[in-house]
């Protein structure tokens, strides 16, 4: 410990927590992580020799940032401001987004004046505009991927079935052993098969075909503006659903992420 930070010694009663950040910063490159301003590290740190966790702690709005935080953050007040960030223009065309669960997202856009009002909107002079679950898998190829999956690997059940036995995790040595003694067995088999370029080339098919089915759905979005000088603008806000499902929560909120990423890359051009 003294090795990477002498001046930390667990010894002295007068280490303070300027100096845990010296340590804990020799240790591990914080600087890699997106971490928010607004967040301190907790230090405390969960593994189970694969990964590892680093707890964050939010703090509140009226608290002060820590030094540490701000040398860390430091680089990002220098970059050019975000889109998300940017002041909205009177000649703005400006749309609400908001996600969901049958609908991946729901936009509501201002109707052009020719279009008229056909009374399926929520609000007058609205329209609404659905990008649903089965439309995006339709259209980037989820669907015809799963089947091609599932093709290719009707010969590799025995190898499938051996590995679903055994697990990786948990601390038990016996039963990590056992784990890797059938990953070994089956190990050259399945590195056969899945070294084979169509696995590959599926994979970057996927992801080609989630970026054109979310950029057709804006393409649609961006017919609707009334001149092509316009910026077009997305409203949204923080989505989460409660269920009773486990790790339903939790699974729907990296799909709100993906949405937010998509919005961006889309309408910030």
């Amino acid at each position: 410990m003294k090795d990477f930070s002498p001046e930390f010694n667990v010894s002295r009663k007068e280490s303070t927590g300027e100096n845990r950040e010296t340590y804990w910063k020799n240790m591990f490159d914080f600087t890699r992580l997106k971490v928010g301003k607004q967040k301190v590290f907790t230090g405390v740190i969960e593994t189970d020799g694969v990964a590892m966790c680093i707890h964050y702690r939010r703090l509140k709005a009226d608290r002060p940032v820590p030094s540490s935080i701000v040398s860390v953050t430091k680089h990002e007040d220098e970059k050019e401001a975000d889109c998300a960030t940017q002041k909205v223009q009177d000649n703005d065309f400006v749309v609400g987004a908001d996600p969901g669960i049958t609908n991946i997202v729901t936009i509501a856009a201002p109707k052009r004046a020719e279009d008229g009002n056909d009374g399926n909107s929520r609000q007058k002079g609205m329209r609404l505009l659905r990008f649903s679950r089965a439309r995006y898998y339709r259209g980037s190829g989820v669907m015809t991927a799963r089947k091609k999956v599932i093709t290719w690997n009707s010969g590799m059940k025995e190898h499938l079935e051996a590995l679903s036995e055994v697990t990786s995790r948990g601390a038990d040595f016996n039963a990590f052993r056992e784990f890797m003694e059938v990953r070994v067995a089956h190990w050259d088999s399945l590195w056969e098969e899945y070294q084979k370029p169509r696995w590959a080339r599926l994979r970057m098919n996927l992801y080609c075909g989630k970026r054109l089915a979310f950029a057709n759905f804006f393409s649609q979005l961006s017919a609707l503006k009334e001149d092509e000088s316009q910026r077009l603008v997305v409203a949204y806000g923080a989505g989460r659903w409660r269920t009773q499902k486990r790790n339903y929560a939790s699974s729907n909120d990296k799909k709100v992420q993906g949405v937010r990423t998509e919005l961006r890359y889309d309408t910030c051009r």
